[in-house]
């Protein structure tokens, strides 16, 4: 019984590896220490325990949806630097370059003067695994890291309900386009 132990928890490790975000970890590691870095972790069991009290308070359904998602979440990481010079924009490209290796892709990227936002997902098996918005300003670096199991269906679902909600018709019938008269 020892040895199916013990080689179940060998030929676990390069599994447990894999799961890991390396790159993620050392950049988080490196750089919450700085003096003007503001830091934290959610574990999932505490999200869970304050959205099963909040759901029993809360009436409106946009709120009740949320709770509902927040059930996914599994650890939540949050890192804040007031001072550039702490997070340097060299490394934030470094971390985004690395994560495109591991499976990570853009859904969102905004640049506008001297703001930056990327919201990067690692999806797997139609569920999205990791959740990653990276905020760099001229003066200041946020950083928010989320561990999920959120299913694509289900996200598609609240989209959905949020949509008939708010009567939203973003797939109206798009007008044809009048061509100029040619000369």
């Amino acid at each position: 019984m020892k040895n199916i132990l013990l080689a179940v928890f060998l030929l676990s490790i390069p599994a447990a590896n894999y799961c890991q975000n390396k790159s993620l970890n050392k950049f988080y590691r490196q750089y919450k220490k700085g003096k003007a870095v503001k830091n934290f972790k959610i574990p999932g069991w505490l999200i869970h325990l304050g959205s099963n009290i909040a759901s029993k308070h809360v009436d409106d359904e946009e709120a009740k949806i949320a709770l509902q998602l927040s059930k996914s979440l599994k650890k939540v990481k949050l890192m804040y630097a007031e001072d550039q010079h702490h997070v340097p924009p060299a490394a934030v490209n470094k971390l985004v370059k690395d994560l495109r290796k591991q499976s990570f892709d853009d859904w969102i990227y905004v640049r506008d003067k001297g703001t930056t936002v990327n919201f990067i997902v690692r999806e797997e098996n139609n569920t999205i695994k990791n959740i990653l918005v990276l905020v760099n300003e001229e003066n200041s670096f946020a950083l928010v890291s989320i561990k999920t199991k959120l299913r694509l269906k289900k996200l598609a679902e609240v989209i959905n309900k949020l949509i008939h909600k708010y009567k939203m018709d973003i797939f109206e019938e798009e007008k044809p386009v009048e061509k100029p008269p040619q000369v």
